[in-house]
Parts: C-alpha cells; sequence; structure tokens
C-alpha cells in the first residue's frame, strides 16, 4: 500500500466563476499518483472550455449531456476513477499544494477507506 493513488473528483455545473482558482489549487497539489477528473453536469456557461485549457497539465473533462445534478455527477467521476482514494470537491475548495501528501500517511497506517 505504499503506492497510493488518488483522484480529485470536481463534480461542477456552472462554475466558470471559480473553476479556474479550483484547478490552480488542483495542479499544484504535490503527489505523484494522482489523477484530476472535472464531471461537467451540462453546464451552460465556459465551465467546461475552462477545464479543457488544463488537458495537457492531467486534467480529464468528463462532460455529461443532461443536467442530473450533482450526485450523479459524482458517480460518474467515481465510474471513472482509476485512483485507490478518492477526494471529491466543490468547484469552489483550494487544496493546499501539500494536501495529499499530508493525508497519504494516515491510508498508508491503515485507516479504513
Amino acid at each position: 500500500m505504499s503506492d497510493l493513488s488518488f483522484a480529485i473528483l470536481i463534480p461542477t455545473h456552472n462554475e466558470a466563476a471559480d473553476i479556474q482558482r479550483t484547478l490552480d489549487a488542483a495542479v499544484a497539489v504535490q503527489y505523484t499518483q494522482k489523477e484530476i477528473l472535472v464531471i461537467d453536469d451540462a453546464s451552460t456557461d465556459n465551465t467546461a472550455g475552462i477545464v479543457s485549457n488544463y488537458a495537457d497539465r492531467g486534467v480529464r473533462l468528463i462532460r455529461m449531456a443532461a443536467n442530473r445534478g450533482v450526485a450523479a455527477a459524482r458517480n460518474v467521476g467515481l465510474r471513472a476513477s482509476e485512483a485507490d482514494i478518492v477526494i471529491i470537491l466543490n468547484a469552489d475548495v483550494l487544496l493546499p499544494p501539500d494536501f495529499i501528501e499530508r493525508l497519504a500517511p494516515h491510508y498508508k497506517a491503515g485507516a479504513d477507506f
């Protein structure tokens, strides 16, 4: 369990005002084995366009065809993730760069997940 992988899931719907800051913080998180998935729940603003600008920094955008709500978006992200541990954020949460580095030792020591 020494090489745990983490996913940061960010369900969104019309979050153009906040998503860039959230993604800037997420890509700055210092941990080698992480994936960042944004599940766009049929936004009608420029959320998906902003997120697509982060593809070269490891952010994967999953676009839902119809608005189904945040729980459905979370479930889509959970099914798409390949990580051992999943962190689900709101689209306006700014993680500190060492968030996973501080969290990982608890799971490595046997925390129930």
